[in-house]
């Protein structure tokens, strides 16, 4: 099964080649098969119908690796605080993926300070 879901997952990440999840069929031209034919021939078994359960195969093998400056092997030692310091530089560093609201306007509700809550308290007493 694994090995259906990767050749599958193939498949369907070529330029040319799609996917309706609903009717479970690759969607791609007849030149399109032609040349993913020549690069695999167990992508033919997927012409007419698509790998069944893909989405639930792809909960069980997709893989979920952290990679990069976080990467951290089970067998390894846990880091001390100086390797830790280089890590967190190494990561801040690279920038910080955040939707900035640049309309000026601060979704956020202003929530009472705390003697604002406590005037309003001893108020309705």
């Amino acid at each position: 099964m694994k090995t259906q879901h990767r050749t599958f997952s193939q498949l369907i990440a070529r330029t040319g080649m799609g996917w309706d999840p609903i009717s479970n069929t690759v969607t791609a031209s007849e030149e399109a098969w032609a040349t993913t034919f020549a690069i695999n021939h167990k992508f033919q078994e997927f012409k007419k119908k698509g790998l069944r359960h893909y989405d639930l195969m792809g909960q069980l093998f997709n893989s979920n690796t952290a990679t990069g400056f976080l990467q951290m092997s089970s067998t390894q030692p846990a880091p001390n605080s100086d390797e830790e310091r280089e890590l967190d530089a190494a990561f801040l560093s690279e920038g910080v993926h955040v939707n900035v609201n640049t309309d000026g306007v601060d979704d956020m509700e202003e929530l009472p300070t705390l003697s604002e809550a406590q005037s309003r308290r001893q108020a309705e007493k």
